[in-house]
């Protein structure tokens, strides 16, 4: 090809874009959080398309296409096992993330779990893997554009290593992203474009199938099937998460939500692009069996894609290898500064120093990385030993740290040397060819040490849960295995229930169904035409029972009164009957026949219709399987006599009509949900202007402003710092304005318990979330404590050693902190008050010596307890307060005879929008 041929121009301008979008959306960054995550501003599917675009390296497409066209087809059988790691990451780990608000990189996550020291030792194991990675990535981005372009292999080393190293080093994360975005939508086109031109050059799936040599399609009879299981393992466990990159991404999630979402979709795509993938390499391998298998895909590219298209697919793949370098070099720079530099110093950088740090570190160790890749090329023994390093020293704890194991950096450290130790031996007593099972031994052993020296040094398994989504800081302890799988047996009572949950909800057209079922089991019937007796009479007693149980629907009024509880189960079990069930039965009657195979879709679709998604998946399973299990007692074994087109037509209809109504079907229980939502908040409108909320709402909070005003006026000194700022000083006291505060309240609670929430949320929303500032959290508590000695004389050990800026109301904090330090002296005479911050959880005030019961301080927490207490109301006024500003006042207690302790946690949310605004923080 000429180098100014329409597909080397194509080419160019997709450089060229990719660098200019680089270079202008990371542009007018201003604090480290937007460089490293963005200030948590991207949406689900940037969020999606830049992990896809970050993981699908240049590997994956052109070494596993490879690996196909040698192996067969057991590395996608392996590969899938993904999908479970996916959706296990967005049921059970990534929601957890949220909890770490204020961490931006895998060194934050685990130094916030297990101490400064565990941060430098994770910050060196991922400057390892990322440099490991980047290089290799590097090294492939020369091979693609030799293979494929017929550039020079060095030079395109060089040349697209230092133009990824200057946008990634501009932009941080955001050039990262946007570019990454870009790129992934390049190569949504161009893959399947290439597997459809490549299947249908080698004469469709079914002539694909027909020539592949049969061992290209073993699996358990593989001569390396034992390799295989240990990779498909080895993905199965959640290791690839240990790695900057993943953790990164996981840490720019917004909400729970979205990063459920995120893994979710990840978890239908990728087994998708496998399946993709593998029919490439079998095309590949029926046209050209004699090729090298990693020249596949820059041979199907030259000989098989016309002009024009081929510049585009040639883009797409040559993007690929790009997203994954500029992720790993940024990652690598911000490592190298954040997680290695910043700690081993001692002393935090400021922003901008911090971010022209780590531009500086992104450029140096790029250069690096493109030197090793001029003059290496075993970089897989690099990437694999990172793999059996420090993936298992690192993934249990983490993983158990941020789904509520309490961290100890004993254990942590303790599992570290027996992982170490593991290691060692496999690696030496192992054989080469047995090498594989090295990072298995590793995670087991890593898990077993972790969690056993967990449970000697806890006598058990001690959880902490979040702050943001429980009133207690500590976990209660679980229920027992078997009493979980007790309360999950689904019996006649439970079934019942649930029938009549989803039918309340989302509600059930008994006649319409009867009427249409009664006619569709019927009428048509007589047009059909049977040979086999047999068959017929199956076939007809099967409508009949249909047509008596829609029957039975239809005159549901006539029923008696003591069976219309059980009407919605007979809903469920007339729609399992009539649709899986029967179109199972019918499916393997008629051996796959047409009429039936296009019923199968139309069944999916109407039970969607007619239930909820996850009653539809239930249906489905057991009626398909009741379906089968009535065929073989009544007929006999099921033989199905299909040929590739019906088998094929069949697996596409279930697929999609399942996809596609699953979506829809999400859709529209959201739209319920949000229907459900506005009635209730019309309805608690039209009771708030009913019952007169307002006026009372109002008097008793302008009650607490004039109470906390006064404090202020009354206490507050200034209080200058070295950077001449204003440092507010704090108190509050036990007075008596609370008498008049009983009136009012006595009388509002009279109206009833719906009412009272009422008031409560028109307090915190409309009068009690006054006009923050930006605040030290550090410089704020020790302005607290200074003006708290100035007037009382009680005991406070300070441990400030963390620190982070909140967006808050200086006087209503204040009133909330002394408030909850006078309680605790009052009740633990002679202890002294142990204050710290935390970057996660906020203020912890804490007292030895005396457990209160949670029952009492919940009482005293509450604004309208059941039995009110003049004395101690300020708690209740100061939880409003701190809620009303986005906050949590929590506490927790602790009963062992030598552990006993009562404790409150003030959690105050970081102040990160604002900090984009460079607004000056006191």
């Amino acid at each position: 090809m000429h180098y100014l041929s329409i597909d080397y121009l194509i080419v160019y301008a997709f450089l060229l874009i990719t660098l200019v979008i680089g270079l202008r959306s990371g542009r007018g960054i201003k604090s480290v959080r937007e460089y490293i995550v963005a200030n948590k501003s991207f949406g689900t599917m940037a969020l999606v398309l830049t992990y896809l675009a970050t993981n699908i390296a240049g590997a994956s497409v052109f070494n596993v296409t490879g690996v196909i066209f040698n192996d067969g087809v057991i590395i996608t059988a392996a590969l899938l096992m993904l999908m479970l790691t996916f959706l296990f990451s967005a049921l059970f780990v990534a929601p957890h993330a949220v909890k770490f608000p204020t961490c931006l990189t895998m060194g934050d996550l685990v130094g916030t779990l297990y101490g400064p020291t565990s941060k430098i030792m994770a910050g060196f194991l991922g400057l390892f893997t990322t440099f490991c990675i980047a290089t290799m990535e590097l090294s492939m981005l020369g091979e693609v554009g030799q293979s494929l372009l017929g550039w020079h292999r060095q030079g395109t080393i060089v040349l697209g290593g230092i133009l990824l190293a200057l946008y990634t080093a501009h932009g941080g994360i955001k050039s990262v992203t946007t570019t990454d975005v870009f790129q992934f939508l390049v190569l949504l086109i161009g893959i399947p474009i290439l597997a459809i031109i490549t299947i249908e050059e080698a004469g469709g799936m079914k002539a694909i199938f027909a020539q592949v040599p049969q061992e290209k399609l073993q699996i358990w009879d593989h001569p390396q099937f034992t390799h295989y299981l240990t990779l498909a393992l080895i993905w199965l466990i959640p290791l690839g998460m240990v790695d900057p990159c993943e953790i990164q991404r996981l840490l720019m999630g917004k909400s729970r939500k979205q990063l459920r979402n995120q893994y979710l979709i990840i978890s239908v795509f990728d087994p998708s692009l496998q399946l993709t993938l593998m029919l490439i390499g079998l095309a590949g391998l029926v046209l050209y069996p004699h090729i090298e298998g990693l020249q596949l895909i820059p041979h199907i590219v030259h000989h098989l894609l016309p002009e024009g298209l081929r510049g585009l697919i040639m883009a797409g793949l040559f993007g690929v290898v790009t997203s994954t370098i500029d992720s790993y070099l940024h990652a690598m720079g911000v490592t190298a500064v954040h997680d290695i530099l910043q700690p081993a110093l001692g002393y935090r950088f400021k922003e901008t120093v911090e971010i022209r740090y780590t531009q500086y570190a992104t450029v140096l160790l790029s250069l690096g990385a493109i030197y090793a890749a001029l003059h290496t090329q075993n970089f897989l023994g690099l990437l694999v030993l990172s793999l059996e390093l420090a993936g298992p020293l690192l993934m249990v704890p983490i993983i158990a740290g941020m789904m509520g194991l309490k961290p100890d950096k004993r254990v942590f450290y303790g599992a570290t040397v027996v992982t170490l130790v593991a290691y060692l031996i496999a690696k030496l007593k192992l054989p080469a060819e047995q090498g594989h099972f090295v990072a298995l031994v590793s995670v087991l052993a890593n898990g077993v040490s972790f969690f056993g020296f967990h449970g000697l040094r806890h006598k058990g398994f001690v959880t902490v849960q979040s702050t943001q989504s429980t009133t207690y800081l500590y976990q209660p302890p679980r229920k027992t295995f078997l009493e979980r799988l007790r309360d999950s047996i689904p019996t006649p009572q439970r079934i019942v229930a649930y029938s009549q949950k989803q039918v309340k909800q989302y509600g059930a057209p008994y006649i319409l169904l009867g009427v249409f079922c009664c006619i569709n089991y019927t009428f048509p019937y007589f047009m059909w035409k049977h040979e086999a007796t047999a068959m017929y009479t199956t076939m007809l007693y099967l409508r009949v029972l249909g047509a008596v149980l829609c029957g039975l629907l239809i005159v549901k009024d006539k029923w008696p009164q003591s069976l219309l509880p059980y009407l919605p189960t007979f809903w469920h079990l007339t729609l399992l009957y009539c649709l899986p069930f029967t179109s199972t039965v019918m499916f393997l009657l008629t051996q796959g026949s047409v009429e039936w195979l296009i019923n199968v879709a139309l069944t999916i679709m109407f039970l969607i219709v007619l239930v909820d998604w996850m009653s539809f998946i239930m249906l489905t399973v057991l009626g398909v399987a009741l379906g089968c299990f009535f065929y073989t007692l009544a007929i006999g074994p099921i033989d199905l006599q299909l040929d590739f087109s019906t088998g094929y037509l069949l697996v596409y209809t279930c697929i999609f009509s399942t996809a596609i109504a699953l979506l829809f079907s999400s859709r529209k229980e959201q739209h319920l949900a949000a229907k459900l939502r506005e009635i209730s908040d019309h309805y608690n409108s039209i009771n708030q202007v009913k019952s007169d909320v307002t006026p009372a709402a109002m008097r008793i909070a302008a009650m607490i402003d004039q109470q906390v005003q006064e404090t202020a006026a009354k206490y507050n000194l200034p209080l200058h710092g070295g950077n001449a700022q204003q440092e507010d000083t704090l108190h509050a006291t036990t007075t008596d304005w609370l008498h008049y505060f009983f009136p009012t309240a006595l009388s509002v609670i009279q109206q009833g318990d719906q009412m009272i929430e009422q008031l409560v949320a028109e307090l915190k929303t409309n009068y009690m979330a006054p006009q923050g500032s930006l605040l030290s959290l550090k410089v704020f508590v020790s302005a607290v404590v200074k003006s708290y000695h100035m007037h009382y004389s009680q005991k406070i050990r300070l441990d400030l050693l963390e620190d982070y800026t909140i967006d808050t109301s200086f006087n209503h904090l204040q009133y909330a902190i002394f408030h909850v330090l006078r309680f605790l002296h009052a009740h633990h005479l002679g202890h002294a008050v142990c204050l710290r911050t935390t970057c996660q959880q906020g203020i912890h005030m804490r007292v030895p010596g005396q457990s209160l019961p949670r029952t009492l301080l919940q009482d005293l927490c509450t604004l309208f307890p059941a039995k009110a207490t003049a004395k101690h109301l300020g708690l209740a006024i100061s939880k409003l307060l701190i809620e009303a500003q986005g906050g949590r006042l929590l506490y927790a207690t602790g009963s062992l005879p030598q552990n006993s302790y009562t404790e409150f946690i003030i959690y105050l949310p970081p102040a990160e929008e604002k900090l984009r605004t460079g607004v000056e923080v006191v």
